[in-house]
C-alpha cells in the first residue's frame, strides 16, 4: 500500500496496482497501517486525518478500502491555506490501540481519541497537543541549575520551555522582535533574555518581567553574564565609538563601567 502527492492511495500486488482510492484533497504526506486489525490510517497536507479498514475477500482475494473515521485539525481554515501553511500539514501518524499521534510540519504534535460513536469526528477528539515552533530558528537555549527545564528563544523573539520531564511545553510567549541571547541565573530564580533594542529580566518561576531590570541598547554586538553572575558585558559599535558597558546584575541594571574605543566579543 502506497500513497501519493495526488491524494490517492494505491494497493499494489506483485508491482502492479490492483486498486486505487481517492482519499484526500491534496498530497498525503504520511501513512501508518496496524496488520494485526488491518487498519490504515494517512495524514494530509490539507490538515485531515483518516482511518481505513483494508477487507480481503478470502474466496475472490478482492481487496477494498473503506474509510471509518477521518479527523481535521483545520476548522477554521479554507483547504486552499490549509496546504500552504505548515501548521495544518500533517507530516507523520502513528496509529495506536484507541489513540492517534499525528505531527505537522510546524513541529506542533496531536493526540487524537479514537470514538465509535460517529464516521467523521470533530476537533474535540483532541485530548492533547503539544505546541512546538520548531519551524522558527532557535538562536540560543540554556537549561536551568537542576536541568529540569529548557529555555529557547528563536531569532524571531519566541520564548519556549520546557519540561524536560515530560516534554511538555510549559510557557511560551512572542515577543515579536529580533532575538539574540537568553541566560538562565544559575544562582537566583531570573531568566535574562537580550533583543535587537533592549534586554530584560524575568522571574523564571511565574515569568513575570522584573521592572528594575531592564536596558535600552542600539548596534548590540555581544553579550555575556560573567562566571559568578554578577556582572552583566554588553558590547555595542557604532563608527564614532565601540565600547563595552559593564552591568550590576544583583540589584537592578547598575552601570558600573564603560569600556571606550575598541571592537570586541566578551568571553568571561
Amino acid at each position: 500500500i502506497t500513497t501519493g502527492d495526488d491524494g490517492r492511495i494505491y494497493i499494489w500486488e506483485n508491482e502492479k496496482i490492483l486498486k486505487d482510492f481517492e482519499a484526500h484533497e491534496g498530497p498525503i504526506l504520511c501513512v501508518d497501517a496496524s496488520e494485526t486489525v488491518s487498519l490504515l490510517v494517512t495524514g494530509g497536507m490539507e490538515g485531515k486525518i483518516a482511518i481505513w479498514r483494508l477487507t480481503v475477500e478470502r474466496r475472490t482475494n478482492i481487496k477494498s478500502l473503506d474509510k471509518i473515521r477521518e479527523f481535521t485539525i483545520a476548522t477554521k481554515i479554507e483547504r486552499s491555506k490549509a496546504i500552504t501553511s505548515p501548521a495544518y500539514n500533517i507530516q507523520s501518524v502513528c496509529l495506536g490501540i484507541s489513540k492517534i499521534l499525528v505531527g505537522t510540519r510546524s513541529g506542533d504534535i496531536y493526540e487524537f481519541l479514537i470514538s465509535e460513536e460517529e464516521a467523521i469526528v470533530s476537533q474535540d477528539s483532541i485530548i492533547n497537543r503539544m505546541k512546538c515552533c520548531d519551524h522558527e530558528l532557535p538562536v540560543t537555549i540554556d537549561m536551568d541549575s537542576l536541568s529540569s527545564k529548557l529555555y529557547s528563544i528563536s531569532k524571531k523573539g519566541v520564548l519556549n520551555i520546557w519540561d524536560l520531564k515530560t516534554l511538555d511545553l510549559v510557557f511560551t510567549r512572542a515577543f515579536n522582535k529580533t532575538a539574540s541571547y537568553i541566560f538562565c541565573f544559575k544562582q537566583s530564580n531570573r531568566l535574562l533574555l537580550a533583543f535587537e533594542d533592549e534586554v530584560i529580566m524575568l522571574e523564571s518561576g511565574e515569568f513575570t518581567f522584573l521592572n528594575d531590570y531592564k536596558i535600552k541598547v542600539t548596534n548590540m554586538t555581544d553579550i555575556k553574564v560573567s562566571a559568578n553572575e554578577k556582572l552583566l558585558g554588553i558590547a555595542s559599535t557604532s563608527v564614532a565609538s565601540p565600547q563595552v558597558d559593564l552591568y550590576d546584575t544583583e540589584n537592578g541594571f547598575n552601570l558600573l563601567k564603560t569600556l571606550y574605543g575598541f571592537k570586541s566579543s566578551i568571553k568571561y
